[in-house]
Formats: C-alpha cells, sequence, structure tokens
C-alpha cells in the first residue's frame, strides 16, 4: 500500500496552442527558486524565465536556429547559459533582460547537462564523448575531460583494461559534488563514472557485472556471467552486438518484448522478472542500458543514476559499491532524476512518476506523467516540462 500521500499538479506554462509548443529539453531552477529557466527544441526553439509561482513570463528568446537543449543560471543569477543543437551552440544570456552577452565561436557540442561552478566563473558541459569546462569570460576551453574513441575491436576488453579511460559513447548527464572534488558522468556506453575535478583524470568506473540465469522451459536453460563468461567483450554501441558476442542489450530487447517488471524496490542485488515464457533472474550491479541521469546528495557521500534499463541505482562514491536498486517503468525512454535539497526523497520520471524516501527505500507516491525535464524545488515540489512544451509544477500532500 502506498503512503496516503498524493501530487497535486499545477501549470506555470500551459500549451493553449496545443500541438507544436516544442519539447522542454532542460528546466533550471535560480538560486532563490523563485522562476525557472526552461530550454525549448523544435519549433519553439527558445528560452524562457518564468515566475514559479504566477506562471508570469519574465522574457523569452525569438526562435534560435535550432533546438535548446541544456541551459543553467549562475550563483549570482545575473546570467544564463544555453547550448543549442547547431551552431552557434553555446550562448549567454543577461537574466533580467534576456540580452545574448557572448556567443562561443565554435559549437560545444550541443550539450544536454550544464553545471555552473559555485564561483560562477566557469561551465561544464557534456561534449560528445567528452566533458568540457569552459571560462564564462573569455569562452576559452581550460580543462578537457576526455573520451575513449575506439572501434568495436578495441573495446572488446574495455572493462577489464580501460577502467580509468573515458567514456566511448554520447554523454547524457553529467553532476558535480558539494566540495567540488569529484566530478560524475552518466554515458550511452552504460556506464557511471567518477572523475578527478581539478586534475581531469578518470578515478572509477562504475558498470555491470552480474549473473543472468534464463530458465525457458524444463530443457533449455542458459546462465551468462559477466564479465567472465560469453559476454567477455564490451559494446562500442550500446544497440549492437561485438564479434557474435551475446551482450545485455540482448537482455534488454528481450524483457521489452516479452518481460513485464514488479514495480517496487529490492534489499538484495536479486531481482525476478515474471514472464510469459519462463522466468529470468537477475543479479547485477551496474546498468544494462544507456544512463541518462545522475545526481549527488548533498552529503558528497552516494551518487544516484538512472537508466533506460528500468532502473535507478544508489552507488557509495567513495568505494564504487552499489548500495540500493530501485525499479520503474523506463524502458527504452529517458530515466529523469530529481533529488530534494534535503537529500531525503528522489523523484524518478520515466513512463510515469515516482517519489522514493532515501532512508527507508519505500516508495512514497506514484502518478501518472511523463516529462522530459524536472528541478526540484523542496522535499514537497518539483517542476518538470514535457514534450508539448507544458511546464508543471507538483506540490505533493497527505491525501
Amino acid at each position: 500500500m502506498f503512503p496516503k500521500i498524493v501530487a497535486i499538479k499545477d501549470p506555470i506554462l500551459e500549451n493553449k496552442k496545443g500541438y507544436g509548443g516544442g519539447t522542454v529539453n532542460s528546466i533550471a531552477l535560480t538560486p532563490d527558486k523563485k522562476y525557472i529557466v526552461a530550454g525549448f527544441g523544435s519549433p519553439k526553439n527558445a528560452i524562457g524565465v518564468y515566475n514559479i509561482e504566477t506562471g508570469e513570463c519574465l522574457w523569452e528568446t525569438e526562435e534560435q536556429k535550432s533546438q535548446i537543449l541544456g541551459v543553467a543560471v549562475t550563483p549570482d543569477m545575473t546570467r544564463i547559459i544555453s547550448d543549442a543543437y547547431h551552431d552557434p551552440s553555446t550562448m549567454v544570456w543577461d537574466f533580467k533582460t534576456g540580452e545574448r552577452i557572448w556567443t562561443s565561436e565554435k559549437a560545444l557540442g550541443g550539450a544536454n547537462s550544464i553545471l555552473i561552478t559555485k564561483s560562477g566563473t566557469h561551465a561544464i558541459t557534456d561534449y560528445g564523448l567528452d566533458i568540457k569546462m569552459w571560462d564564462l569570460e573569455t569562452g576559452k576551453c581550460v580543462r578537457t575531460f576526455k573520451g575513449y574513441p575506439g572501434s568495436s575491436s578495441q573495446m572488446k576488453f574495455y572493462l577489464q583494461k580501460l577502467r580509468t579511460k573515458g567514456h566511448h559513447a554520447s554523454v547524457n548527464s553529467i553532476a558535480l559534488t558539494p566540495d567540488e572534488s569529484r566530478l560524475i558522468s552518466g554515458s550511452d556506453d552504460s556506464t557511471v563514472k567518477i572523475w578527478d575535478f581539478k586534475t581531469g583524470k578518470c578515478l572509477r568506473t562504475l558498470f555491470f557485472q552480474g549473473e543472468l540465469f534464463f530458465k525457458w522451459n524444463e530443457t533449455h536453460t542458459e546462465k551468462w556471467k559477466y564479465p567472465e563468461s560469453k559476454v567477455d567483450g564490451y559494446r562500442a554501441d550500446p544497440y549492437y552486438n561485438i564479434e557474435g558476442f551475446v551482450l545485455m542489450v540482448d537482455l534488454y530487447e528481450l524483457r521489452n518484448v516479452t518481460y513485464k517488471p514488479i514495480l517496487k524496490t529490492y534489499e538484495t542485488s536479486e531481482v525476478t522478472l515474471l514472464a510469459r515464457e519462463g522466468e529470468a533472474i537477475i543479479e547485477w550491479n551496474g546498468h544494462l542500458k544507456a544512463v541518462t541521469s545522475v545526481v549527488v546528495t548533498p552529503d558528497g557521500k552516494q551518487i544516484i543514476s538512472g537508466s533506460e534499463d528500468g532502473t535507478a541505482q544508489v552507488w557509495d562514491l567513495a568505494t564504487g559499491q552499489c548500495q540500493h536498486v530501485f525499479l520503474v517503468d523506463s524502458t527504452g525512454i529517458n530515466h529523469i532524476l530529481g533529488l530534494s535539497p534535503d537529500g531525503t526523497r528522489l523523484f524518478s520520471f520515466a513512463y510515469g512518476a515516482w517519489v522514493w524516501d532515501l532512508q527507508t527505500k519505500e516508495l512514497e507516491v506514484a502518478f501518472k506523467t511523463i516529462a522530459t525535464a524536472c528541478s526540484v524545488i523542496n522535499r514537497n515540489q518539483v517542476v518538470t516540462g514535457h514534450c508539448d512544451g507544458t511546464i508543471l509544477k507538483w506540490t505533493l500532500v497527505e491525501g
């Protein structure tokens, strides 16, 4: 039974024109928590600033050359940083007036995530396989967290020998620890990486390790252990096999068609999925599909990663050990995470919304919505963006 908590929906921005509002690709909350900044996709291709309580629009840009992917606000609320899909890519705007201050001479990669340092002097963006740090005054790159481009054959023993190298598929999400000593990244290569923020060195890779047992009928069983057995390869692209190896993507495809996950959390690493023709048992740490969202707890001790594999996983940052697995319905869709400022609640958005108590690991409430972006105001309030251009504020109350 769910606790008696309900989510009340209030619109901040309604799409009164119907189709064509432009997907809300990103939402950034201002430090004073009075405004949100939203980046819109096609056909709107714009940036807007809105009052959280009234929905009043402070300003909106004109339509840009391509969709806006990431947005961020400086700590002093004087500037907004945005990144677009095509040139000119990264732009800096005056927060009060909406005037463009500068545009990068070179595209910064169409960043999905943008972080601003506490000093407000630098921005960190994902840049394809790389992550880059930019001086906001000069627009120059001052540090690169380098990816590891390579062929499928070079990637075969990636996990065994190259765990301290960068990502080999596009980076989707980045997060900084509160003391800004570590940078966390999640990628299409299904891994989470921990970086030394000062040096740009990759310190640790959090990846899938586990055992799969399929029982199709009384005579046909298969058991795969990763990474020691026949899946001892690594995909350069998460959708393809390497040299005939059967990889974890096959489990995803099978599950997408055949299996239906049980919606609950698990205290151990053993998860049972119900199937139409048998049973699959997974014992694992790490993700089976693209990691689309990463957050860090306010005490800097834990990482939480969300993936298209239908899980949100809690990791000990110091040891790299997986401490807990939350299971949701997110197969084939971006799994977006938000963390309350006090670190007590996890908001998870995919094919629906789930709110978890991080201390008890209990599901507090679930409700129907499909969000494309989110930003958490406080323990009881979260703002979500949607594919039709709508922006909503959700308030959790006792029912």
